[in-house]
């Protein structure tokens, strides 16, 4: 079941398969990522198996056939799946998937061949690339359905490393947050927006669980949409002094009192923006997440800042606390899964959150997920909320950084002369001053 929902009584792919064929079905295929996994003799006569990549073609052969086919996909929730690995509870693939940037020429193939928003655009001084996201990653392999020299594959139990920009010590991870006094209860609905598969419920829950450990009254409700990883996701809360006072789980049009923005596209989609009006507060994360269209136009664009404009003239709040969240998290705890505990962190600094401090550590306590990452993620939320000059050295220095055209071609012919000899770098000088004269002197 797509997120791993409980499924009643057992169910198995040659049960079902029985029983369509005794319901007339004649034409049966199934499709998996390792079809040796079943046995022909448990299944009906006539059934096929085929591999995952041969979809396509499967189900173009099913449409053609009169009355009535049945294709099964026997394949795990990939979010669900990705889940477990994380807990421990499923063990990580023998093989994983990298690009190299500096073969990368950024031309999308591999977008286009995986159909994953998991392969990210990243931009570097040589232009536009693509990277995987190992945070977000399922790890099916599909990317590599595309011919590129760019993929590196890494065989055997390997783990993902990052060098945090800038001095991290394990001191900063716990910094010290000016505490700011009780709210009041003047925001009592809250509107938390983001993508499927990043956490977003699980900041409205934290958030319930804080309400319910102080007796207080909440409600929440949950638009996850068709698809649970990427996909918009909307979670309405409600806060209450005491449970009496809740009459309705659906925020009207126009009154959300607050908004925690993990995504700058869902946050101002149609859906959320109706919920908003002049004075709705809100912190939002800057982080370009990709989209459907930046898998099909390799040089699309999100326009994050004209967003984030025109999510300040709706709620008529300039400015807007924002940051880029998932920058931030991975520079400071290696996984942008944590990007969202840090926004709540902002929000709760900000005044968006009526609930005490106590409160909000012990939910994620109870939460008992990565504890010590999330208490500090949230931690480094609430620094964020003021300036803060360590904070912006880590974000500057995670950035890609600006220079010269001069300085540019002479870090890329010590790139060459580095990677290959003088000669390599020279002919290097030759092309740009036969392209450019007068710009720099020929080798």
């Amino acid at each position: 079941m797509t997120g791993g929902q409980p499924v009643d009584g057992p169910v198995s792919v040659p049960a079902i398969a029985q029983s369509v064929r005794a319901e007339g079905v004649g034409r049966i295929a199934v499709v998996s990522d390792d079809p040796a996994q079943f046995e022909a003799r448990q299944f009906p006569a006539g059934v096929t198996f085929h591999e995952r990549r041969e979809l396509d073609y499967v189900q173009r052969e099913l449409r053609e056939i009169a009355g009535v086919t049945v294709l099964i996909y026997a394949q795990p929730c990939a979010t669900e799946l990705r889940r477990k690995r994380k807990r421990g509870q499923a063990s990580e693939p023998a093989e994983q998937v990298m690009i190299n940037p500096l073969v990368c020429e950024g031309c999308g193939d591999c977008s286009v061949a995986s159909n994953c928003l998991s392969v990210e655009p990243i931009e570097t001084p040589l232009g536009r690339k693509r990277r995987i996201n190992p945070s977000t990653c399922n790890k099916d392999m599909s990317c590599l359905e595309g011919f590129c020299p760019s993929f590196v594959t890494v065989l055997g139990q390997a783990k993902s490393h990052y060098r945090c920009p800038g001095s991290v010590t394990r001191s900063h991870c716990r910094p010290t947050c000016p505490h700011r006094r009780r709210p009041s209860w003047s925001i009592p609905e809250l509107l938390v927006t983001g993508v499927g598969g990043t956490g977003v419920i699980t900041v409205g829950a934290i958030i319930a669980m804080a309400a319910h450990l102080e007796g207080r009254g909440v409600s929440v409700l949950d638009f996850t949409g068709f698809a649970q990883k990427f996909g918009p996701v909307l979670s309405y809360l409600k806060l209450a002094r005491s449970p009496a006072d809740l009459h309705s789980v659906r925020i009207d049009t126009g009154a959300a009192d607050a908004l925690i923005g993990c995504d700058m596209v869902v946050s101002v989609s149609e859906k959320a923006n109706a919920c908003m009006r002049a004075g709705t507060r809100a912190v939002v994360n800057t982080a370009a997440m990709p989209t459907g269209e930046i898998v099909r136009e390799r040089d699309a664009s999100l326009n994050i800042e004209a967003k984030l404009v025109a999510l300040a003239s709706r709620i008529q709040q300039d400015p807007i606390p924002a940051l880029d969240a998932n920058r931030l998290a991975q520079s400071l705890l290696g996984d942008t899964v944590y990007a969202n505990m840090l926004m709540l962190g902002l929000a709760w600094q900000s005044g968006l959150v009526p609930l005490g401090l106590a409160a909000i550590e012990a939910a994620i306590r109870l939460n008992d997920v990565q504890v010590d990452r999330n208490l500090q993620a949230f931690a480094w939320g609430r620094l964020a909320a003021r300036p803060n000059a360590q904070l912006q050295a880590l974000m500057n220095g995670s950035a890609p950084s600006a220079a010269t055209l001069d300085a540019l071609i002479e870090t890329r012919a010590a790139f060459l002369a580095d990677y290959q000899d003088d000669r390599w770098a020279n002919r290097y000088r030759r092309l740009v001053q036969r392209d450019a004269p007068g710009r720099i002197p020929a080798g």
